[in-house]
């Protein structure tokens, strides 16, 4: 779900015998002219955990010198990433007709307990299923006031850092 627009490391293995000098900085050359693969940290920078994830920002911010979209990142990116993927419908996306939560086919249902239940449920699986990147995920869900909708709470952390994040979508229906 989510997009990670780092750069590829080329695949150069240890068997592979390197004659001139590779001009590459994703490759190191050893004392016995085998190259090895370098790793994304030892190339110069290390990327923190809040660097890790980007994800394509759905407002289409530009950036005010660079005139380009500015990427979410780190905590933000999995956060837009889930509010995406909870927000589709199937048959939404092309060639993963069953990617998403169809979460707008339970808002013309009677608002009670049961189709609260449905909608926690649905959520809960979809993010297991769809979502790699989190752990501990718990789902509220609270009717609104005139009960048109309904406010959801998804509460998770993030397996690489262990930090809590919550994520609010309010989910009403239009007609």
């Amino acid at each position: 779900m989510a997009y990670n627009y780092s750069q590829p490391i080329s695949t150069v293995t240890d068997s592979t015998p390197v004659s001139t000098p590779s001009t590459s900085t994703n490759t190191n050359i050893t004392n016995d002219g085998y190259a090895n693969e370098k790793t994304p940290a030892s190339v110069g920078h290390s990327q923190t955990d809040a660097e890790r994830y980007s994800d394509l920002n759905l407002q289409m911010i530009v950036h005010p010198q660079k005139q380009d979209i500015i990427p979410l990142i780190g905590e933000q990116a999995v956060k837009n990433a889930i509010r995406t993927l909870l927000l589709t419908n199937f048959m939404e996306r092309p060639f993963q007709p069953n990617l998403g939560a169809n979460l707008r086919s339970l808002l013309f249902e009677p608002n009670d307990a049961v189709t609260r239940l449905a909608l926690k449920d649905t959520i809960f699986n979809v993010l297991s299923l769809h979502e790699p990147r989190i752990e501990n995920i718990n789902v509220v869900i609270e009717s609104t006031t005139n009960e048109n909708g309904y406010r959801v709470t998804i509460i998770f952390s993030i397996k690489e850092n262990d930090s809590i994040q919550e994520v609010e979508i309010n989910l009403r229906r239009l007609r």
